[in-house]
């Protein structure tokens, strides 16, 4: 089966999403719950995005798939959940790098 994302093996869910794992069976099988996605942005390198996972409906995507690093339940924990990435990434000495603390942590 065709999916339209790629999931990160271990991804960053905010507090306030439940059933994290029913999400990732949904996402993996091409259903699009009502949550927000952090993802890589779409044409620009080295960039993250927060988008809503109904976005992936596009066909665009169907062809070229995002890779996907976070799941939150709404826009405010989708900004949270990126400054807690930033933030291990700090930690990790990996100031301004994300996308490689991201791909680092498979």
């Amino acid at each position: 089966m065709k999916t339209n994302c790629i999931l990160q093996a271990q991804l960053y869910v905010s507090e306030n999403v439940r059933h994290a794992a029913w999400i990732r069976w949904r996402l993996k099988r091409g259903a699009f719950p009502n949550v927000y996605l952090i993802t890589e942005a779409p044409g620009i390198p080295e960039q993250l995005a927060i988008m809503h996972a109904r976005m992936l409906q596009q066909a665009y995507y169907s062809e070229y798939p995002l890779k996907v690093y976070g799941i939150a339940k709404n826009k405010d924990d989708a900004r949270k959940l990126l400054l807690r990435i930033s933030d291990d990434a700090i930690a990790a000495g990996r100031t301004g790098e994300l996308m490689k603390f991201l791909e680092e942590r498979k």
